[in-house]
Parts: structure tokens; C-alpha cells; sequence
């Protein structure tokens, strides 16, 4: 009861009457499963996670709400918490842990595209907290403007396993998006934004030695109840097929984490140049991606064949 009444204040602050009601009923849900809730308590207090608390302090709610898909119990979600957060402080580098927890972003990617556009691909803290614990993003290094990102958790976290649940996929609204994104996809030799993020995540999947990379498609979204399915605007369950899923029976797609390449002799002539540059310039990126979720200087010579993002 008094770890709930020290941090209502800092989940729901501010003197307005909604704050105060919010307070009050998390207290209440916190006492309804006070187990769950004190062994969460428990867990973050770990003196290495006290930063990321402190700046993320609705981490202490997160047994409240959905979390990663529709249908998690507090048990399954408490798990994947704990997991998640023995990998963040037992196996992610001290520089990610500390740009992280301090709310920064940790670069993965810069590239230009053309001459008018540079983008970027960082590691960030999710801010779709229901979505899951990280983030990886793409935005635009010339205006500033986020494009799309992935939330993700990693669910699983022993010696033999383990395994990222992508929860989330989301498109921004930026200036001229459609344009940019043409242009982008131009740039990228034929690869669209939202397939390179999920190459981004599947080389800091390799990075972090990940055995299996899993995606919720849209029965377990968690926008996928009636009341909420108006918020699901994409299609998950058509873009996890495109990118090599195949649809489990309990309704996660299992992802590649490293798909093959297309044989180029089976592509049209017209268009196997074009596939030739982008394996090129995608086993450069995934040299410099895994290098930065490990935390290391790249080394371009060792980078091997990569992707099936299509």
C-alpha cells in the first residue's frame, strides 16, 4: 500500500479532479492484484533500473493496462517484464542502458538517401507503452521528424532462449509524407521505410543473439477488442506475411530473424541491378546496425548476406 501511495503522485501527476480520480483508482487496481503488483514493485526496484524509473515512471502501472497483446494476464505480462529487464541490465551494453534509461535516443543508423533527405534508425525507450519496452524508430535527420517505429520486448531471457515479441507498427504524419517516402523508397533501391525498420530490428535481434523474433498480428493487437479495433489502422497480419511470417496457433507470427536473399538469376533482367545494389547497400547497413545494438566499432569486411526484406 505504500510503495502504491509513494508513486500515484508521480504516475498520474497534477492537481486536477482527473488526476486525483486516476490516482485513486490506480491505487485500487494495485490492491486488486496485490501480488502481481508487489513483485513488479520488487523487481524495478533493482538500483540499476532507478534512472529508467525515474524517467519513465508509469513503468510501475504497466500490470494495469494491456500490454504487448490483448490477451496477457498479469502473470504472462509480469514474466515478460522481468525477462525484458534482466536482459536490459545483464546483457545490454552500460552506454545503451544509461542513453536509455535518461531517455535518449541511441543511434543505430545515419544515411543519406539523396540529396535532399538524410534518415536515421535509433534504439529508444517505447513510448506506445502498451506496445511493449523498446523502440526502434526512423526518422528524418533533416527535419527532425519521426517516420515510423517498432515496439518490441524481449519476452524471453535465458542461456538457451531467447526471443522478441514485436507488438506494435506504427506510421507518423509528417510533412509531404507521401513524397518522402518515395523518395526514400527510391533511395533505399526499391526498400520501403516500415521494411527497413523491421530489417533494423531483425539485425539487433541477430546482434543480441535472439533465437526466435515473433509479431502480434491483428487478434492480439492490443487495439484488436471491439471497442478499440477503430484504432488498428494498419494491416499487421499482411505485412508480417509479405515479410516471410508465417502465422502461428496462437496467433503471433513467427518472423525470420534472417531470411534468405532472392535469387537474382530468378528476377526479370530489368530489375537485377537494381536488387544487386540493394544487397550491397544492405549488408553495409546491417554491419553498422548490429554494431551499434552490441555497442562496438562495425566491421564491413565480416558483414554477411542478409535480408529477404522485399
Amino acid at each position: 500500500m505504500a510503495d502504491l501511495r509513494r508513486t500515484a503522485p508521480e504516475v498520474y501527476p497534477g492537481p486536477r479532479h482527473r488526476e486525483k480520480i486516476n490516482r485513486l483508482k490506480y491505487i485500487i487496481r494495485g490492491l486488486w492484484f496485490f501480488k502481481d503488483t508487489t513483485a513488479l514493485m520488487t523487481m524495478l526496484s533493482d538500483p540499476r533500473l532507478a534512472t529508467l524509473c525515474k524517467s519513465f515512471p508509469r513503468l510501475v502501472s504497466k500490470l494495469q493496462w494491456p500490454f504487448i497483446t490483448s490477451r496477457h494476464s498479469n502473470p504472462q505480462k509480469l514474466a515478460a517484464l522481468r525477462a525484458h529487464y534482466t536482459f536490459f541490465t545483464e546483457h545490454l551494453s552500460p552506454s545503451i542502458q544509461e542513453a536509455i534509461s535518461c531517455g535518449k535516443n541511441w543511434p543505430l543508423l545515419d544515411v543519406p538517401v539523396d540529396e535532399n533527405e538524410r534518415i536515421g534508425i535509433v534504439l529508444r525507450q517505447a513510448n506506445y507503452e502498451k506496445e511493449g519496452e523498446l523502440a526502434v524508430s526512423l526518422l528524418s535527420l533533416t527535419t527532425d521528424e519521426m517516420m515510423c517505429t517498432a515496439t518490441f520486448t524481449l519476452v524471453q531471457c535465458t542461456p538457451t532462449v531467447r526471443e522478441i515479441v514485436i507488438g506494435g507498427l506504427q506510421g507518423h504524419d509528417f510533412k509531404d509524407d507521401k513524397a518522402r517516402i518515395v523518395g526514400i523508397t527510391r533511395g533505399l533501391k526499391g526498400l520501403r521505410p516500415k521494411a527497413l525498420l523491421l530489417f533494423a530490428l531483425r539485425q539487433i535481434a541477430m546482434a543480441w543473439n535472439c533465437t526466435s523474433l515473433l509479431a502480434v498480428g491483428n487478434t492480439l493487437h492490443i487495439y484488436s477488442s471491439a471497442r478499440k479495433r477503430k484504432d488498428l489502422a494498419a494491416d499487421y497480419d499482411a505485412f508480417w506475411m509479405e515479410s516471410g511470417g508465417t502465422l502461428n496457433a496462437d496467433g503471433f507470427f513467427n518472423l525470420p530473424i534472417a531470411p534468405p536473399v532472392r535469387d537474382i538469376s530468378e528476377l526479370k533482367a530489368n530489375k537485377r541491378s537494381t536488387y544487386r545494389q540493394r544487397y550491397t547497400l544492405l549488408d553495409t547497413l546491417a554491419a553498422s546496425i548490429r554494431a551499434a545494438a552490441a555497442d562496438r566499432t562495425p566491421d564491413t569486411t565480416l558483414a554477411q548476406p542478409t535480408s529477404g526484406a522485399q
